[in-house]
């Protein structure tokens, strides 16, 4: 059984066809004194597989075929467990779909890059930068009208700390987007000491925040002790590809280990090192212990890291032992894991029977290594944001101070704060469905079972109607679609950055209209065309500015209301069990797994029972192939 706060075991995941082909039907025993029908084994055998992941042994036909077998106590017993919550989270996981995301996250203020550089031996070295980080030596560019300013382009262009006059080497006059030019020269030492200093990091050692760190990474142990979690070539050696790489050189700002630094422009100012406002503004906010709060790009430009992590994304039988390999960049490897967080919501969920409309309302979320890694990285908030605000996302204070960004398979419980909603608020379903009104549409879909179809006959003449709900022809879905869409106002689209209501209130009168144009430095929160001559209108508020303030919360709040919420859980659970629609003929059935469910304060099994045991159940497998061939709906 796994359990959020322990490793996570394999899962068993079985091939049903392949089985069924294989296994062989046992009739009753000789030995067998209760009476059983040809339907009592087929009835049996899908229990099993649905409950126990697996077509029914010969030790469970003989308990079944007892005269003392309660078939209700069985079920009861078997409703639980790891294959009954994956059972179920496949179910909505098929709905959410977050294995299709291969979204990319980071940026230029938590990655690192490197460049090849000659030390003062004229030995090659790699010299790790993050291109966003504030400098000692930026107080020394000169204006870009001087003549020497082209000769500070590896600080200005690329963010590096050493000059083009100590390495040889230039970045071009672009930003950091080519590789540097020129012949590398050896650097001297004072320089080198200067600028420069070497870190053991988090990704080589499992101790790297220790004074001395000397648990390096360890290819034969690892495995065993850290499962799934491999490195590549990229960042296990030197630049000649044979040597063991047992520290790496750093520019000096990058090995700050400070929570809070001055600003360099205002040193009364102190700042959160954890925000990419703090990295952009004061050379005291570093990477942190061992380099922990950057990701290593592997690669001189940021934006292209390389890969550097070993993993799959073919995980059936689980993330520790995927059925391939393939390199993963850090942006990749992070999106994995994010992929991973509503499934692991999901199936803890069920494995507790935790009220299912934590779905949509839940304050709290599980986390593995890296997934607590990137929820302390400086890319989790806007780059202007000072203090990171009222985000959804969990803070990093939450995140569990024992747990390595080697532990992948051990996930623990974590508080999201306020401003959570569940799966709403998730990194993963924010970005896969990248705007306002995909988000409402997903939520519409899958939490209460309705869509967006317009009715027949529909007309769509021309028109230059603004307002979609005012509209002729549009307004027939989005007068309903539209205030869904601003309960996710708040959130950027194709990004989980949320909007500060403090900053930007839905309706603002410092971004009003003036000769019909709102300020241009409004425009990119607030939108022109509902804009009046006395407020700017956030963007996507229009409908509901009340719905706005409410957020992804109040969006909850309606899901959980809405008299269709508790059908529709019965509905998706019923048609994935029984591998059909649910049709009119199965209005009893639903009402009855329906009120199990809210009878039960929103608990699954009892919904699950009174499905496992009902008549729809018992002969969903029944009929012959010339039956469904003939045109029966699945």
């Amino acid at each position: 059984m796994r359990h959020p706060q322990t490793s996570l075991p394999r899962r068993s995941r079985w091939f049903w066809g392949l089985t069924l082909g294989l296994c062989l039907l046992r009739g009753p025993s000789q030995a067998a004194t209760t009476e059983k029908t040809l339907q009592d084994y087929k009835y049996f055998r899908t229990l099993c597989i649905d409950l126990l992941g697996r077509m029914p042994t010969e030790q469970d036909l003989q308990a079944f075929e007892r005269p003392d077998f309660n078939l209700e106590s069985w079920i009861d017993a078997h409703l639980t467990g790891d294959t009954y919550a994956d059972r179920l989270t496949r179910i909505y996981s098929d709905l959410l779909r977050p294995q299709t995301v291969s979204f990319q996250v980071g940026t230029s203020r938590n990655t690192l890059a490197r460049i090849l550089v000659k030390d003062d031996t004229g030995k090659d070295t790699w010299v790790y930068f993050r291109p966003g980080q504030r400098r000692g030596r930026h107080a020394l560019v000169p204006k870009p009208a001087d003549p020497n300013y082209p000769q500070w382009n590896n600080l200005v262009k690329g963010g590096f700390c050493l000059l083009e006059a100590e390495t040889g080497l230039k970045y071009p006059d672009v930003s950091g987007a080519l590789p540097p030019t020129g012949t590398a020269k050896p650097i001297d030492k004072a320089v080198l000491d200067q600028y420069t200093t070497v870190v053991k990091p988090w990704w080589l050692y499992a101790d790297y925040k220790s004074a001395t760190p000397t648990d390096r990474y360890n290819a034969t142990t690892w495995p065993t002790r850290f499962p799934g979690y491999t490195l590549n070539n990229e960042l296990l050696k030197e630049s000649d590809v044979k040597t063991d790489t047992m520290q790496i050189r750093v520019c000096k700002e990058e090995a700050g280990t400070l929570a809070q630094a001055p600003m360099d422009t205002a040193p009364t100012n102190m700042l959160d090192c954890r925000t990419g406002y703090g990295v952009a503004n004061s050379q005291g906010c570093g990477c942190g212990p061992g380099l922990e709060l950057c990701m290593p790009a592997a690669h001189f430009l940021a934006s292209q890291p390389r890969g550097a992590f070993v993993s799959s994304r073919n995980t059936l039988l689980g993330v520790d032992d995927p059925t391939d390999a393939q390199t993963f960049e850090y942006r990749t490897w992070q999106s994995l894991w994010v992929a991973q967080e509503p499934q692991i919501f999901l199936y803890n969920l069920f494995l507790q029977d935790r009220d299912f409309r934590d779905v949509v309302s839940a304050k709290y979320t599980y986390v593995n290594g890296p997934l607590a890694q990137f929820y302390k990285l400086s890319s989790r908030s806007n780059w202007g944001d000072k203090d990171l605000g009222a985000i959804s996302l969990p803070s990093p204070d939450a995140m569990p101070a024992n747990l390595t960004p080697h532990q992948l398979m051990t996930w623990q419980k974590v508080d999201t704060g306020v401003s959570a909603a569940g799966l709403l608020t998730m990194p993963l379903f924010l970005y896969k469905y990248g705007t306002r009104r995909a988000r409402a549409h997903a939520v519409y879909n899958m939490f209460l079972c309705r869509d967006f179809v317009a009715p027949t006959g529909l007309m769509l003449p021309p028109s230059k109607e603004t307002n979609l709900m005012k509209r002729e022809g549009c307004a027939a879905c989005h007068q309903t679609l539209e205030p869904l869409s601003a309960y996710f106002a708040r959130w950027v689209e194709n990004d989980w950055s949320f909007v500060d209501p403090k900053l930007y209130p839905a309706q603002n009168a410092a971004c009003k209209q003036t000769n019909g144009s709102i300020p241009a430095s409004c425009a990119a929160r607030y939108d022109n065309i509902f804009s009046t001559p006395a407020v700017g209108m956030l963007r996507g508020a229009y409908s509901s500015t009340e719905n706005t303030d409410l957020g992804a919360a109040g969006m909850g709040e309606y899901l959980t209301h809405r008299a269709d919420f508790a059908p529709c859980v019965a509905q998706n659970i019923a048609e994935s069990f029984l591998g059909r629609s649910l049709g009119i003929e199965d209005q009893a059935l639903r009402e009855a797994m329906t009120n199990a469910l809210v009878d039960h304060g929103y608990r699954v099994k009892p919904l699950v029972k009174v499905l496992l045991q009902s008549q729809q159940y018992r002969s969903a497998n029944n009929l012959s192939s010339k039956v469904w061939r003939s045109g029966v709906t699945p």
